[in-house]
This record gives C-alpha cells, structure tokens and sequence, in this order.
C-alpha cells in the first residue's frame, strides 16, 4: 500500500518530521511511503496512495499560505 507524506517546511523541521512519519510507515509490512516537499511532489505517486498525510508550520493558528494554495 502507498502513502504520501507532503509537507511545507521553512526552518526544516516539518521535514524531519515527515520523514520521521514516512520511517515509521515504511516499518510497516506491505507499505511504501515517501515524503515530499510541496515544491517536490511526485503526482503520480500521491495518486496512487491510499493515504495523503500534510504537514505544515503554524503561524498564527493557520498553516503556510504555500500549504494553503497548494
């Protein structure tokens, strides 16, 4: 099964955390998971995944205005 994790990180750590998140996924047998930055996704491969997880800073109560148009 796929899994997607996109994220919008200015200082890095949303990354870290999506790609910690996408490592715990992948423990689990029969899953394929990737991290992708929103600048970065592989379309194809979202399309195909059975779960989208996003993941994004917080400024203000709201996430990134790149999360929010993507």
């Amino acid at each position: 099964m796929k899994m997607a994790v996109i994220y919008h990180s200015v200082t890095g750590n949303t990354k870290h955390m999506g790609e910690n998140i996408v490592k715990g996924m992948n423990a689990v047998h029969g899953v394929e998971a990737k991290s992708f930055g929103i600048e970065d996704v592989d379309t194809a491969f979202v399309k195909e995944a059975k779960c989208v997880v996003f993941g994004s800073p917080i400024y203000a109560a709201h996430i990134t205005g790149q999360m929010m148009n993507y």
